[in-house]
C-alpha cells in the first residue's frame, strides 16, 4: 500500500536529522473497493450484478483538508454539485517552517514522514461507484514538532458532504452488507526527552474513523450501518508510550434487512491530528514566593552590614 512505499521515504529522512526527538502525530485511512453487496434471498450467496436490486438515483462528493501552524491554516475543499461518482481531490497542504523537507507530494503522502519536522500537512481523494466495486478513498493528516521548537500544529483531512449523500432505490425486500479493504495508520508520540523534563509540556492525539449510514427517506434512524474508529493519546508523563495502529484487512458489516424504497446513504471519513509543546512558566504564586525570598536574604544582608 501507498503508505508503505512513504515509511522508506521517511528512513531515508530520519537519517538525515540528528535526532529523532520531539512530538508528532499521524493518522492516515484508505478504504479501497468499498461496495454495496447483496444476498441472493434464495441461495445465500454474494450476488455480483446489484443493478437488478440497488440504484443510485442521485448524490454529491466532497473532500476538505486544513493543515494548520500557529493558528494560521492553508485550506483547500473539492465538491460535486450533483455526481455521486465525482472524483473529489482536495489538494495536498503543508503549514510550517520545514515543509519543503519533508517531501510530501499530492495524493501519495501516507504518514511517518514527521517524526523530526515541524509541519502539519493534510490530504483527501475519493474517486469510484459503490455499485461497481471500486469505490475509493483516503484521508491524510500529519504534523511534527522537533524538541527545540515551541508551537502548536493541527491536521484534519475528511470526505464529506458526507463522502456520498445518495437517493438509493432498493427493491426488495433483501439483505445488504458493506464491504471494504480498510488500511489504516494512526500513532500519536512524545520523545523521553520531552517526557523528562518538567519545564515542557507537551500534547499528542491522532485519530481516524469512517461510517457508512442507510436511512430511509424523511427519515431519521437509520436501518444500515457500517464503521471503524482509531485514535492514540500520548501522555506527557515519563514511561512508554507504544500504543498504534498499523493495519491492513478485509473489512465486512453485518447483513441488513431491507425493506423496498428510498434510502440516503451518508458515508464519512476523517483523519485528524493535534499536537503542542510549549515552555512552562512557573505559576504567579510561585514567582510571589521567590521574590520574597530574595527580598528577605536582601534586608538580611542589609542588617548584618550595619
Amino acid at each position: 500500500m501507498k503508505k508503505h512505499l512513504i515509511a522508506l521515504a521517511t528512513v531515508a529522512l530520519g537519517a538525515s536529522c540528528t535526532a529523532n526527538a520531539g512530538v508528532y502525530g499521524t493518522a492516515y485511512l484508505s478504504l479501497s473497493q468499498f461496495s454495496i453487496e447483496v444476498q441472493d434471498p434464495n441461495s445465500g450467496n454474494v450476488i455480483s450484478d446489484v443493478s437488478n436490486f440497488v440504484e443510485i438515483d442521485s448524490g454529491s462528493r466532497g473532500t476538505a483538508v486544513n493543515a494548520g501552524w500557529n493558528g494560521f491554516a492553508l485550506t483547500d475543499q473539492d465538491q460535486s454539485g450533483s455526481d455521486p461518482e465525482y472524483p473529489a481531490d482536495a489538494e495536498l497542504r503543508c503549514m510550517g517552517p520545514e515543509c519543503g523537507l519533508v517531501g510530501l507530494t499530492e495524493n501519495t503522502s501516507t504518514g511517518l514522514t514527521s517524526h523530526a519536522f515541524n509541519f502539519s500537512a493534510a490530504d483527501a481523494q475519493v474517486s469510484g461507484s459503490l455499485l461497481g466495486g471500486d469505490a475509493a478513498g483516503f484521508t491524510y493528516a500529519d504534523a511534527g514538532i522537533d524538541t527545540d521548537m515551541f508551537s502548536e500544529a493541527n491536521a484534519t483531512s475528511t470526505i464529506g458532504n458526507q463522502a456520498i449523500a445518495s437517493t438509493i432505490n432498493i427493491a426488495g425486500p433483501i439483505s445488504i452488507r458493506f464491504s471494504a479493504l480498510v488500511d489504516v495508520l494512526v500513532d500519536a508520540f512524545i520523545s523521553d526527552d520531552i517526557k523528562n523534563d518538567n519545564t515542557i509540556d507537551a500534547y499528542a492525539f491522532a485519530s481516524a474513523s469512517f461510517s457508512a449510514t442507510l436511512t430511509p427517506v424523511g427519515g431519521f434512524l437509520p436501518v444500515a450501518g457500517a464503521g471503524g474508529s482509531w485514535a492514540d493519546l500520548a501522555s506527557d508523563t515519563p514511561g512508554p508510550d507504544a500504543l498504534s495502529f498499523d493495519q491492513t484487512f478485509p473489512y465486512q458489516s453485518d447483513w441488513f434487512l431491507i425493506n423496498p424504497g428510498q434510502y440516503s446513504l451518508n458515508i464519512e471519513q476523517t483523519s485528524d491530528v493535534i499536537i503542542d509543546q510549549v515552555k512552562v512558566i512557573p505559576e504567579p504564586s510561585g514567582l510571589a514566593l521567590m521574590g520574597l525570598s530574595i527580598l528577605g536574604l536582601g534586608f538580611a544582608g542589609r542588617r548584618k552590614f550595619k
